[in-house]
Formats: C-alpha cells, sequence, structure tokens
C-alpha cells in the first residue's frame, strides 16, 4: 500500500511538471505583512500539497507513515528547501497543477494524474513531455525520501 501512493505522487509529478508557472502577483495583505514572492509560493506549495496529501488513498499511505498530511506537507517543504532551484520550481509547479486540477474537477489524485499523464505521454519527444520525466523523478524521490524518514527516524529528518 505504502508505494501506491508514491507511485500516484510519482505519476503526479510526471503529469504536470512541464505545465504553467503560477506568475500571480502576492496579495497586497501579503505585501504589507512583508512577504516576498518566495515566501507566496511556498505558501501555495503547502495549500497545493494538502490538496494532494488530503486525497482518500494519500491520506491512508501518510498516516501509515506515521503522520498526517500536515506534517507529511510540512516535511515536504523542508525537503523542497534542500533542493536546487530550478527542482524546487518543477516541484511547485507539479503540486499547482494537480491540486489545480483536483479542485477544479472534483476528481481524485489518480484519476486527474491518469488523465495528465496520458497527455504527457502522447506528447513523445516534446519539451514539455520531457520536463514531465524530470519531475517524476524529483517529486517520486522526495516522497520516497520522506517516507524512508519517517519509516527510519519516526520523523521528518532532511539529509
Amino acid at each position: 500500500m505504502k508505494r501506491a501512493f508514491i507511485l500516484s505522487a510519482t505519476c503526479l509529478a510526471f503529469a504536470a511538471c512541464g505545465g504553467p508557472q503560477d506568475t500571480s502577483e502576492p496579495s497586497a495583505d501579503a505585501e504589507q505583512a512583508g512577504n516576498s514572492t518566495a515566501r507566496t509560493a511556498e505558501t501555495s506549495f503547502e495549500d497545493d500539497c494538502l490538496v494532494v496529501a488530503n486525497d482518500v488513498e494519500g491520506k491512508q499511505e501518510i498516516t501509515e507513515m506515521g503522520t498526517d498530511p500536515e506534517g507529511f506537507c510540512a516535511c515536504a517543504e523542508e525537503f523542497l528547501a534542500e533542493m536546487p532551484q530550478s527542482d524546487q520550481d518543477n516541484a511547485r509547479t507539479t503540486m499547482k497543477n494537480v491540486a489545480a486540477s483536483m479542485k477544479e474537477s472534483g476528481d481524485d489524485t489518480e484519476t486527474v494524474v491518469g488523465q495528465m499523464m496520458a497527455e504527457a505521454m502522447a506528447k513523445g519527444e516534446d519539451p514539455d513531455a520531457k520536463a514531465t520525466a524530470e519531475g517524476i523523478r524529483i517529486v517520486g524521490g522526495m516522497i520516497d525520501n520522506i517516507d524512508d524518514s519517517f519509516e527510519e527516524t519516526g520523523s521528518c529528518t532532511v539529509g
């Protein structure tokens, strides 16, 4: 069962990595609070991660890790912060696209990812399709590392 969530998340990365980037400006409230655009992206990553992590199957897998969606996503942010910037951007884009599709369609992660993956695979050698393959490695590796961290130490341990 544990591998099912990892597979879903890996497919999730494959499906969305080459998608559109969030170019929206931070809200006036965020700017007034002194938050930078980078902090807005981090908060957005957490929100998007929570949408994906609260999928019924994902929630079950995360519980088996010994945490909850909030703990999982907080840990994901710690792992994200240690990645090279380009990998961080790919992971953020992946979470954003899948979460947006889930909210829009009301479908679960597996359905959304399946549709997105089929579309990406149909593109073959397209640069965006190649970028999605890199997304598999990035997000799948991150989720494996989070799972290993909880399994080995009982908590989120980056490094």
